[in-house]
């Protein structure tokens, strides 16, 4: 577990992300410290509303799991409606 002081690796690569979107260039650095705990805040609220995982995780993080292939991945790529290849699914 990170220490108090330290932003987990995880909420900071997704507040970059958040930040980032749709811009032609990063500029994460040149965020105050008050925008970044923000994305950072957006962050933790979307890792958090995975903690539970849908069905469809979990059916693809066990048939990842059967064909010794990354599970989490899998269940990623099914949050995100997404095949191994990183095309979107219909439903």
């Amino acid at each position: 577990m990170a220490a108090v002081s330290e932003i987990p690796e995880m909420v900071e690569r997704i507040a970059k992300t958040l930040a980032e979107y749709g811009k032609q260039s990063p500029w994460w650095n040149s965020l105050s410290r008050q925008s970044k705990d923000r994305f950072r805040g957006q962050a933790r609220a979307a890792i958090e509303a995975m903690r539970e995982p849908t069905e469809e995780m979990w059916d693809a993080g066990a048939d990842a799991a059967e064909h010794n292939q990354g599970p989490w991945e899998a269940m990623i790529d099914a949050a995100l409606g997404e095949d191994e290849d990183g095309k979107t699914v219909q439903n």
